[in-house]
């Protein structure tokens, strides 16, 4: 389910982008808001059950604050927050250069110009789910920054990911179902292991070694995987 705020004091602009979005996206995909005023969304901005995925706003939504500042509220409690902003290019504002934006749409706003953004806002929320590893169990689904996972490790049935901070994770799967969604630092060092070469800090008789917690946590390197794996550390050193 994505969250999706649009702020204009124009309800015809509200509907031409519900109208392309209908067209991208399952009802059941998507929850659409409305605002023609600042102080309407400031109600609800801390409010929302989840994050806030896209943010399309005027950049002249409100005589009380402009969008370019509600832009910036929103991206403070929502950071992952997608923005498009939109104007007539008379009341152009080089300041939404000062935020992070994926789109900027000319009003009158153009039906295939709305389809454009949202293919790059599509393109965004996929680079950015790339960067994260998510994993349901029966306590709860948790969603692990790449940079903190150390390596995954087969144990029977199931998969266990060492982190950073010395606290695993464990669930039933395969490496096949995963292995091609990770990013390119995570390569296969054993049959059993794939471990995130960008934590390692030493490579030693054919062991990788990593911080793990207070300590350093050693990973075997099988000989099928030890010649790539010397060349993948050497490449790391001479960077």
């Amino acid at each position: 389910m994505k969250t999706i705020v649009i702020c204009d004091r124009d309800r015809n602009n509200a509907a031409c982008i519900k109208k392309v979005l209908g067209g991208h996206m399952q009802n059941a995909q998507r929850e659409i808001f409305y605002y023609e005023d600042r102080s309407s969304l400031k109600k609800d901005l801390e409010k929302f059950d989840s994050q806030i995925d896209v943010l399309f706003t005027s950049v002249t939504f409100d005589v009380e604050a402009d969008g370019i500042q509600l832009a910036q509220d929103v991206m403070t409690l929502y950071p992952g927050c997608q923005v498009i902003f939109m104007e007539e290019l008379n009341k152009y504002n080089s300041g939404i250069y000062d935020v992070d934006h994926v789109f900027f749409l000319k009003k009158p706003l153009d039906e295939e110009r709305i389809a454009s953004a949202w293919k790059k806002v599509e393109q965004q929320m996929r680079n950015i789910e790339k960067k994260f590893f998510t994993i349901s169990t029966r306590a709860g689904i948790y969603s692990i920054p790449h940079e903190k996972i150390l390596a995954f490790e087969k144990d029977k049935r199931k998969v266990v990911v060492l982190t950073s901070g010395g606290k695993d994770y464990s669930f039933y799967g395969k490496f096949e179902d995963f292995m091609d969604d990770l990013d390119e630092n995570f390569m296969r060092c054993h049959n059993s292991i794939i471990v995130n070469v960008s934590r390692v800090e030493k490579m030693e008789k054919g062991n990788l070694f990593l911080e793990y917690g207070n300590g350093y946590i050693i990973i075997p390197i099988s000989r099928t995987y030890l010649k790539g794996m010397r060349e993948v550390f050497k490449n790391m050193l001479a960077v």
